[in-house]
């Protein structure tokens, strides 16, 4: 069990992100609960604020980034503890607006079997898990908030509890922050799966 001292972070300004699927939500409302933090869901804001330029049901809305941009930093600039949720955190937020963020990573065999289950068209699960396998997030997320600032957590093996715990002790600086070690494609080929990439797991 990790213990904090919610009393004594007055400032905590937290993004956790990763490939649709991972658990980002589920993981963003339990720790929010239990250190009294406020719940910035990306997704929410942007349809709240008008930022979606294109509806596309079968592969994604398109975000009008720039607005979207400004509407996340002003409800960010109003509040001083807080977790921000979303995938799209790399593309409408900048360094400066978090201390820490958190990428989870999901193996991507399961990560199929929840897209399936959610019911995304072929293409939306082949973009999906092909992001997953190569870390497009995590590049896209080291390019805007810098290495220092980023943590990966493979979620993947522990349940809901444990890796809310995981991200703690990261904030608690319990944990050092890892970056890197997850290698998908080297399990994929391992597995001989290269055809995952083509949607043929």
């Amino acid at each position: 069990m990790v213990k904090i001292n919610r009393d004594k972070i007055t400032r905590l300004r937290l993004a956790i992100t990763g490939t649709p699927g991972v658990g980002k939500h589920t993981c963003a409302k339990i720790l929010c609960k239990k250190l009294d933090l406020e719940l910035i869901d990306i997704n929410k804001t942007i349809i709240e604020n008008n930022c979606v330029a294109k509806i596309d049901k079968t592969n994604g809305n398109e975000i009008n980034q720039k607005k979207a941009k400004k509407v996340l930093k002003k409800v960010m600039d109003f509040e001083k503890r807080f977790v921000v949720v979303g995938h799209l955190a790399p593309y409408v937020m900048e360094s400066t607006d978090v201390d820490l963020i958190i990428v989870l990573r999901r193996n991507p065999y399961q990560l199929r079997k929840i897209y399936k289950k959610r019911r995304y068209s072929a293409s939306k699960i082949k973009e999906n898990v092909s992001s997953e396998i190569l870390g497009i997030t995590s590049y896209d997320v080291l390019k805007v908030f810098g290495k220092r600032k980023v943590a990966e957590i493979d979620i993947t093996n522990d349940n809901i509890e444990k890796n809310v715990e995981k991200i703690e002790k990261i904030v608690n600086k319990q944990s050092i922050k890892e970056f890197g070690k997850i290698d998908w494609l080297s399990l994929i080929y391992e597995n001989k799966d290269v055809d995952i990439l083509l949607n043929k797991l």
